[in-house]
C-alpha cells in the first residue's frame, strides 16, 4: 500500500508520510498487487501515465482508492479572474485573453453553467453559419482560439462579475498497457474539468480524463 497526499512529498509512502502521485507513478513501482491509497484534498497533478510491463491477476490488482473517509479531487480547470472587454458594438459579446496552458479549452463554465462551444464567431457558410454572434444553435456559448476567449449569452451576462472556470488539462492519466491483463481498478475519487485539446498545425487530439491503451480488466468503482 503507497499513500499519497495533495501535498505529499519523499518517498515513505506511508499514512503518515505520504507521498506525491505524479513521483509514485513515474518511479515505475506501481506493479501488479499494488494499492494507491489516495487521502482527501484537492490535487492539480495531473497529465498522470503508469506503463504495464506484466499481467496482472484478481489476486494481485492495481488500484487507486480514495482513504476510508475521503473524497479526493483531481481537478484540471482554471478558475482565476480574466479582464473580460465588452465588445463595442455588441454588448452581449465579451472577450478576454486566454491564460498560458488554457489554450483551446473545450470548456467554460459560466457561473455553474456549462456554455456551448460555438464552432466560430461569426457566421462561416464552411459551418452551416452557425457562429457565437448570431446565437443561432439557440443556446449560451463561446469560442477560443489558442490566443483569445468570446462568450456570449442571451441574457448579456458580465463574466467580469461572475466566475468562469476553463480547462488547463489534457488528460488525467494515461494509461500504457501493452495488451497486459491490468486488474486495474478506480474507486472513490472525482475527476473534473479535463477538457483541453492538443493541437499543432493541422493535428488535433481530444482531451481525454482516462486514456485507456491496450490493457484488459478495468473497474470504475463510485467515482
Amino acid at each position: 500500500v503507497k499513500w499519497v497526499a495533495p501535498d505529499g512529498n519523499g518517498t515513505a509512502y506511508t499514512e503518515t508520510q505520504p507521498g506525491n502521485i505524479k513521483t509514485l507513478l513515474s518511479s515505475g513501482t506501481v506493479a501488479c498487487g499494488t494499492t494507491v491509497m489516495i487521502k482527501d484534498g484537492l490535487y492539480t497533478d495531473l497529465n498522470l501515465a503508469l506503463t504495464l510491463t506484466a499481467d496482472c491477476d484478481e489476486a494481485h490488482p492495481i488500484q487507486f482508492l480514495a482513504a476510508p473517509g475521503a473524497q479526493p479531487v483531481f481537478d484540471g480547470g482554471y478558475s482565476a479572474p480574466l479582464v473580460w472587454t465588452q465588445h463595442p458594438n455588441d454588448p452581449k459579446l465579451y472577450s478576454a485573453a486566454l491564460p498560458a496552458g488554457t489554450d483551446f479549452t473545450n470548456l467554460c463554465l459560466l457561473n455553474g453553467q456549462m456554455l456551448y462551444p460555438y464552432p466560430v464567431l461569426n457566421a462561416n457558410v464552411l459551418f452551416g453559419n452557425y457562429n457565437l454572434v448570431d446565437l443561432n444553435l439557440e443556446t449560451d456559448g463561446f469560442v477560443r482560439d489558442n490566443n483569445t476567449i468570446w462568450i456570449k449569452t442571451a441574457a448579456g451576462i458580465d463574466p467580469n462579475a461572475g466566475t468562469v472556470v476553463l480547462s488547463k488539462t489534457f488528460r488525467f492519466l494515461t494509461v500504457y498497457g501493452n495488451d497486459k491483463n491490468a486488474y486495474l481498478k478506480f474507486k472513490g475519487i472525482a475527476v473534473k474539468h479535463i477538457a483541453k485539446s492538443s493541437i499543432s498545425g493541422a493535428v488535433s487530439f481530444t482531451a481525454i480524463a482516462f486514456d485507456l491503451r491496450k490493457l484488459h480488466h478495468v473497474t470504475f468503482d463510485s467515482c
